[in-house]
């Protein structure tokens, strides 16, 4: 049996959720509703425009991101809903831009996101997890990967600063 650890916290934290039993999962997705009430709303708020798989997903990813900052030993604050507004039109802006090209690639926003290891990361979950073998188009694509960046940016916004040890 190989006992090489994960590449990442982020990898370590999705294949820790994936172990959790349903009701493991359940308290934790309560825990989370707790932890980050206002990411929480936000993706719940996106329940009438996304499939409910894709909400799924973003629960994961919430959760997945949380996780691995709480594996990681730092300590986190509830992302409040003015951060969570200024980063979603920083994100729009920065969409729009890219959806002003003439030929838009998901690259483009791998490339221009904050965290791009983590987007790109969480988006191939997304689709080997939840979407294989089905199609989408570039506007759900980009909805998505919004959303994601939302979750991760505002998550490592929410850091709380810990004075260092000396």
């Amino acid at each position: 049996m190989d006992q090489t650890p994960p590449s990442d916290l982020l990898t370590a934290a999705l294949e820790t959720i994936k172990r959790w039993d349903d009701a493991e999962y359940n308290k934790n997705a309560q825990l989370i509703l707790e932890e980050q009430p206002y990411l929480m709303r936000f993706i719940m708020n996106l329940v009438d425009d996304m499939q409910e798989e894709d909400i799924e997903f973003l629960i994961l990813a919430l959760m997945g991101v949380q996780l691995g900052f709480k594996m990681r030993g730092i300590p986190l604050d509830i992302a409040s809903p003015d951060a969570i507004d200024s980063r979603v039109k920083t994100l729009v802006d920065r969409y729009d831009e890219i959806d002003q090209k003439e030929e838009v690639s998901i690259d483009d926003v791998f490339e221009t996101a904050d965290n791009p290891r983590v987007v790109k990361q969480l988006f191939e979950v997304y689709y080997r997890d939840f979407i294989e073998g089905e199609s989408i188009g570039m506007a759900e694509v980009m909805n998505l990967l919004l959303v994601i960046e939302l979750i991760v940016s505002a998550v490592e916004g929410s850091t709380i600063e810990t004075p260092e040890d000396k």
